[in-house]
């Protein structure tokens, strides 16, 4: 696992969450990876949500810095996995640019989670949505590194 892409709608809650939370288990764990990560609907330049920032920053992940980027066939086809928030952005990636079938999952799917397969959207909810997202991303991005690194 090399290059790694998380993808979400906006990019300005749940992908640069992740990003940021691996980012950071990579560091603490000495793995070598690039993570990045970007939004289906997203505009390009904008500042991520203050409230992922409060939440991440809880759990010592300064992504205050992070601007939002749109999804582009270039950035889906540089990376050797992609792991979107929901199996609809899948769907969507899959119905963009179906070579990438066999590098796009849903974050909790490559996990092997058989449960709700869903990261649930804080976007516009209070600090305690946010909060949980954080919980839930940091619990499975740990299983990630236990399982497949």
């Amino acid at each position: 696992m090399s290059k790694i892409l998380f993808v979400c709608t906006g990019n300005t809650c749940r992908s640069p969450m992740a990003e940021g939370l691996l980012k950071k288990l990579i560091s603490k764990n000495n793995m070598i990876a690039e993570v990045a990560s970007a939004g289906i609907f997203a505009n390009d330049g904008v500042s991520v949500s203050d409230k992922a920032v409060v939440a991440c920053a809880e759990k010592g992940v300064n992504i205050s810095e992070y601007i939002s980027k749109g999804i582009s066939k270039k950035l889906l086809m540089e990376v050797d996995l992609v792991l979107t928030m929901t199996r609809a952005h899948k769907q969507v990636l899959l119905q963009k640019v179906p070579e990438i079938s066999d590098k796009i999952y849903t974050l909790k799917e490559y996990n092997g989670r058989t449960q709700s397969l869903d990261v649930q959207d804080p976007f516009g909810q209070n600090l305690e949505s946010y909060r949980r997202c954080a919980d839930e991303l940091l619990n499975e991005l740990q299983y990630l590194i236990e399982l497949k690194w």
